[in-house]
């Protein structure tokens, strides 16, 4: 529609808008900030960001988190995961960059067919120039930081995002948080492997993960 309209993405803004009331009052400064970000650097060493899970991927995790839920109540935490990526379709997406640890995408989150289809819609995104995905291999040894986090570049600001296992999240734009986590990106990209090889990786798990089905 915004296509059609030269909407500029106004009518994905408020679309998301609307869903955005559905958050729980502790992600919704996040989804704000998500929303409006220009630039999206994130750590993902336990799960892929939810900006970058398929539907069934999402679906597995929330079964994971909420055993006891219903299917429908499932689905609507799925739906509402669904609705922030649109940012990613948006005629000006923001830059997003991606490290993701080697155990995140061998770890079979829904199963081998989840997986590979996982792997698939990553290997898509990491082949638009707007996004970089970079893998920090098993060889790579220890990480530099234990605990995703994701840093984001709103209105020519910079603000850090973390969760906690109790609290929810935690937005930081202290300048001490900033610069700390400024030399961590950093010596994340510098370990992880480069663009290209990572993007190799990827299509390489992917095709073993189909041929394994």
């Amino acid at each position: 529609m915004d296509k059609a309209g030269k909407t500029g993405g106004v009518y994905v803004r408020l679309h998301g808008e609307l869903f955005r009331q559905d958050y729980p009052d502790w992600f919704k400064p996040y989804a704000d900030l998500e929303q409006d970000a220009a630039a999206i650097v994130d750590y993902s060493p336990t799960l892929l960001v939810g900006l970058v899970q398929t539907e069934a991927y999402a679906a597995a995790v929330f079964r994971a988190w909420n055993p006891t839920e219903t299917v429908d109540e499932i689905m609507a935490r799925v739906e509402l995961r669904l609705q922030r990526q649109q940012i990613l379709n948006r005629p000006h997406p923001p830059r997003l960059w991606l490290v993701v640890t080697e155990g995140v995408l061998r770890m079979e989150v829904g199963g081998a067919s989840v997986m590979q289809e996982q792997l698939a819609y990553l290997v898509d995104l990491a082949e638009r120039p707007n996004v970089t995905l970079q893998v920090l291999r098993a060889r790579d040894g220890a990480p530099p930081v234990h605990m995703p986090f994701t840093f984001l570049t709103v209105d020519g600001q910079q603000v850090l995002y973390s969760e906690a296992w109790v609290g929810g999240g935690f937005v930081d734009r202290s300048p001490e948080g900033i610069a700390k986590t400024t030399a961590v990106c950093d010596h994340l990209r510098m370990t992880a492997a480069s663009a290209q090889d990572s993007l190799d990786l990827l299509r390489s798990m992917a095709k073993q993960q189909g041929a394994d089905e």
